[in-house]
């Protein structure tokens, strides 16, 4: 995993307890999965999965080879077709935001054995399930941009990634109908 459940703090917070950390630690596994398989194809992805360091459930795991951890890290400039100098930031905030626009809306309220409930605190007033699809739903759309941006670094890099074969899948946006 690139992210680990201590990664999901400020932009991305996801408030932690032992009720929801082996959950959201499953939806990372899952949706990082998911994600970097379809912004990389088949064949990159295998290569990518081959190329993390196995490490403890609590730290990230990290690529090995420099063109991995180039798509990991950004930092890297490349020329668009415009020939505009862009600044690739890296994948991790693509990986941060799809995790959390996928966990927040599922975990709103937690589900005993009593039924569904939600958190009640004295000095907090809680969101509407409305404004948590909305708070998700723009996390979501963010990272969109990142996974283009991404897609666009692969795409102009293929002498870095020659297992690269253009079978990408393209994501659409969400968009709410609750005033964003």
């Amino acid at each position: 995993m690139i992210t680990v459940v201590e990664d999901y703090i400020g932009k991305y917070h996801i408030a932690k307890d032992e009720y929801t950390e082996e959950n959201l630690d499953q939806y990372i596994k899952d949706n990082e999965k998911k994600y970097m398989r379809c912004l990389l194809g088949d064949s990159l992805y295998v290569e990518w999965i081959g190329d993390l360091l196995p490490t403890s459930i609590d730290v990230p795991q990290l690529p090995q080879q420099q063109r991995f951890l180039d798509l990991l890290n950004g930092g890297i400039t490349y020329q668009d077709s415009y020939k505009k100098t862009v600044l690739y930031e890296g994948v991790r905030s693509m990986l941060l935001g799809f995790v959390y626009s996928e966990f927040l809306p599922d975990n709103w309220s937690r589900h005993t054995v009593t039924g569904n409930a939600k958190s009640n605190r004295d000095v907090s007033e809680l969101t509407t399930p409305n404004q948590t699809v909305i708070q998700a739903e723009k996390r979501f759309n963010d990272s969109i941009d990142y996974y283009e941006a991404a897609q666009q670094y692969i795409r102009r890099s293929t002498d870095i990634f020659p297992e690269y074969q253009n079978n990408t899948v393209t994501i659409k946006r969400r968009f709410t109908f609750a005033g964003i």
